[in-house]
């Protein structure tokens, strides 16, 4: 039951309440008032009576005062009279509802009264001892019917109920219209403001003109709203630029991983660049036939398009583009990264292998953010083995069921997919793996890292719904896997960048 409709049941309960036990205690006093002024009649006209009736008794005889209460039995409508012998010796049947406790108790020459109920309703009746001495004892019976009274009771009650019922229907309309009007209304309002800012919707203040305490609350609730709305807004612009420090950070880590590759490129481009400054000697000589000419043409295209395609590979890497989640072949991203970073292991002396990949490992990548996190994972490698070792990689499946634990991993029920980094360096000291994702954390000389790498790859990898595992002992090298889910119908939702 709502507030209003309870205010004003327990209003209009209330009001009748006290409206019934009103009209109780009228009824009851009316009822007591009428029956001692019944009686108070009835004694004052025994007594009156019975003064006459002694006097007549004893100065004319029996018979003339037996004629005199006859008499007046005639005259007086409203009260019947009646004598009663009370003397055994006279056997006399005695009147309905006079018991012999009573005929004791008038001839000790006290009253006796009580009411009866007849086929006309009730009667009350009083006797008045008639005690003469050396007289046979005997008796007035006066009578008179209660059906007056019971009308009169009656007539005050159905009074009595239906003003009870108009002032509690009157009080019932008035408390409506005030409970609707300043509580239903004010509350059913509060509601719907509350259910608007429990879904988001700060807009609209709301507006009762009310100077009491559900005003007062409404007024509080709209400076709440302005409170949330602001800090929505303050929290935006701190998303935003956390969004875009943190892509600046990792634009940062791509061009220092840029850096790092520029000697190993330059010597990939060393090599074409030689074979076509030799060959356009050759044609600049004249020297060669024709057809020799068109094939010292094609070596020079084909070198072009080499160093064209290390180019490319090198600009696409550093350039700084938003997130753009689409289904992408992990195996692919990763033969790009490998060949990407080449020359950089080359130089270093470490092999890059692929130890295992299966035909397919299809994921919902940014491409360029996810070959970013692989490539973080793989230069580490390559900086942390040494000359003559092996960075080797794997690509392989997990059970769905070891992403529970996992927020925000959605698998479908289909296999995980996992790419393995390891490497052959000396490990990771057991107090500093709990803080190798932490931005600038680094345990490398200075000038050879930012402290930034891991960190950048860490939130990549939580962006796309996955996540990264890393495991290590003293002396046997680390591993990193990388843990994405299958695209697969439905695909995860895209995620904007978050820390």
């Amino acid at each position: 039951m709502k507030l209003a409709r309870k205010l004003i049941f327990a209003l209009v309960v209330g009001i009748f309440a006290v409206m019934a036990c009103n009209a109780y205690l009228r009824l009851r006093s009316q009822m007591e008032f009428f029956e001692a002024d019944t009686e108070r009649d009835l004694r004052a006209a025994a007594r009156a009576l019975a003064s006459g009736i002694e006097a007549l008794w004893r100065d004319d005889g029996e018979e003339r005062a037996q004629r005199f209460v006859e008499e007046v039995n005639l005259l007086r409508e409203e009260i019947d009279l009646r004598w009663i012998w009370l003397d055994q010796r006279r056997p006399r049947e005695l009147p309905p509802g006079l018991s012999p406790e009573d005929v004791k108790t008038l001839l000790r020459g006290d009253v006796v009264t009580f009411v009866r109920y007849e086929d006309d309703g009730q009667r009350r009746y009083m006797y008045w001892p008639l005690l003469i001495g050396g007289r046979p004892p005997a008796a007035l019976e006066l009578s008179e019917s209660l059906v007056r009274e019971e009308s009169f009771i009656r007539a005050s009650q159905i009074t009595i109920l239906l003003t009870a019922l108009g002032v509690s229907l009157v009080c019932g309309l008035i408390a409506t219209v005030i409970g609707v009007l300043f509580v239903g209304r004010p509350m059913r309002l509060l509601s719907e403001k509350a259910r608007r800012v429990g879904a988001g919707d700060l807009s609209g203040p709301l507006i009762l003109r009310q100077r009491d305490e559900i005003g007062e609350l409404a007024e509080e609730i709209n400076a709440m709203c302005e409170r949330l709305a602001e800090a929505q807004r303050e929290t935006a612009r701190e998303t935003e630029a956390r969004i875009q420090a943190i892509e600046q950070l990792r634009h940062v880590d791509r061009l220092r991983t840029v850096g790092q590759l520029a000697s190993g490129v330059a010597h990939e481009l060393g090599t074409p660049l030689n074979v076509v400054s030799g060959h356009a000697r050759m044609i600049r000589s004249g020297e060669l036939s024709p057809a020799e000419t068109a094939a010292s043409a094609d070596v020079i295209v084909e070198q072009t398009k080499r160093m064209t395609t290390i180019i490319r590979q090198l600009l696409d890497f550093s350039r700084r583009t938003g997130p753009k989640l689409d289904d992408a072949d992990l195996g692919d991203i990763v033969a790009s990264t490998l060949a990407m970073l080449g020359p950089l292991a080359e130089k270093r002396g470490v092999t890059l292998q692929v130890a295992e990949a299966p035909e397919a490992a299809p994921v919902r990548a940014d491409r360029n953010q996810l070959q970013q996190a692989i490539t973080n994972l793989v230069v580490n490698a390559i900086q942390a083995t040494p000359q003559g070792g092996t960075v080797s990689l794997a690509i392989t499946r997990r059970p769905a069921a070891q992403a529970a634990g996992q927020a925000d991993v959605e698998t479908n029920g289909e296999d995980l997919i996992e790419l393995t980094v390891v490497d052959a360096g000396p490990g990771i000291a057991p107090e500093h793996l709990p803080h190798v994702f932490e931005p600038f954390f680094t345990t490398k000389d200075v000038g050879e890292g930012t402290g930034l790498g891991l960190a950048v790859a860490y939130g990549i990898v939580r962006e796309h719904g996955g996540w990264i595992e890393v495991s290590s002992e003293l002396g046997h090298g680390a591993r990193f896997s990388i843990v994405l889910p299958p695209a697969s119908p439905p695909r995860p939702a895209e995620r904007k960048a978050v820390a």
